[in-house]
């Protein structure tokens, strides 16, 4: 029975958020680097990605020109955050608002209520992305012709999908406590965003300190951003699958990154000596075992709320 209404409460979820605005609105631009690819494709009329289009357009690789740069700039993990924003800021918020949250747990099995609810957000969020990185990599193979690793795309997918887990249940618990939807996902953009440029600030104070064109601090500090992202369950979440990207496919190296020339203008391009697998468990653990501390808070707030 109670896996009965389990099973009908996740139906319900899902069905409601693919119905929502929000959520079509992230279906396109998801489709957005894809488009931006085939335009190219159709207006410079030759190569634009080669083997690996898949990964620029997901945002993984910059490609070895401008025009593969600005696509993966705008490439489908990049925008992940905002689904698993507006996922987790209606994920309560809009049951408590309406009554349905208290409908539900007047019922014997009320606890089953929220444990569906946290269930259908991380099963839709896995779904969408494992189903835009197949279009990705469909559009690839069209667009570019045979790629390489083209299994990376459908698994990093589900990764990203999985990794939104940390940014839904954050704006979910902001979304109880406001009793807003829009408050929290207004709210859960914020600690995203502000999280993340306060680890870059933080850590620019190493520049400050040993100069912007010096290429050593440079490296110093991108090294240890990726290192701090990585303590940070929801910044390690959606960086997760262009870790794995880079351990797999670019001989457990990060992306080469073009930085400010020495005494000179224009730019070289450096590898961080920092790889990729050696951060991997810290962002698999941080992903771990923020997932499960956000999941019991909310279960906590839940359960304070009067019905």
């Amino acid at each position: 029975m109670a896996w009965e209404e389990a099973k009908a409460i996740i139906y319900y979820e899902v069905l409601r958020l693919v119905k929502r605005r929000a959520v079509i609105f992230m279906a396109a631009m998801a489709v957005l680097p894809v488009l931006g690819a085939l335009v190219a494709k159709l207006v410079a009329s030759r190569d634009i990605g080669g083997e690996r289009l898949w990964a620029v357009l997901m945002g993984f690789d910059i490609g070895t020109g401008a025009l593969t740069g600005l696509l993966a700039s705008v490439g489908v993990a990049g925008w992940a955050w905002l689904l698993g924003v507006v996922i987790g800021g209606d994920l309560f918020a809009s049951d408590i608002r309406d009554g349905s949250f208290q409908l539900f747990m007047l019922r014997p099995s009320r606890r089953i209520y929220p444990l569906a609810k946290l269930a259908a957000a991380g099963l839709f969020s896995t779904v969408f992305y494992t189903v835009a990185s197949l279009t990705v990599l469909i559009s690839s193979v069209i667009l570019g012709g045979w790629q390489r690793d083209w299994w990376l795309a459908p698994l990093t997918g589900v990764i990203l999908g999985i990794g939104l887990y940390p940014v839904i249940l954050t704006s979910s618990i902001l979304g109880i406590i406001t009793r807003s939807s829009i408050a929290g996902m207004i709210l859960g953009a914020a600690v995203y965003l502000v999280t993340g440029m306060a680890v870059s600030f933080g850590l620019s104070i190493i520049l400050l300190i040993e100069g912007f064109t010096n290429i050593e601090a440079w490296i110093d500090f991108l090294e240890k951003e990726i290192i701090v992202s990585g303590t940070i369950p929801y910044l390690a979440g959606t960086n997760l699958p262009s870790i794995v990207y880079y351990a797999i496919t670019l001989g457990n190296s990060f992306t080469p990154i073009p930085l400010p020339a020495v005494g000179a203008s224009g730019q070289v391009t450096v590898t961080l000596e920092l790889k990729p697998l050696e951060v991997l468990p810290l962002y698999l653990a941080s992903l771990a075992v923020g997932t499960l501390a956000l999941a019991a808070a909310n279960l906590a707030m839940i359960r304070r709320i009067e019905v």
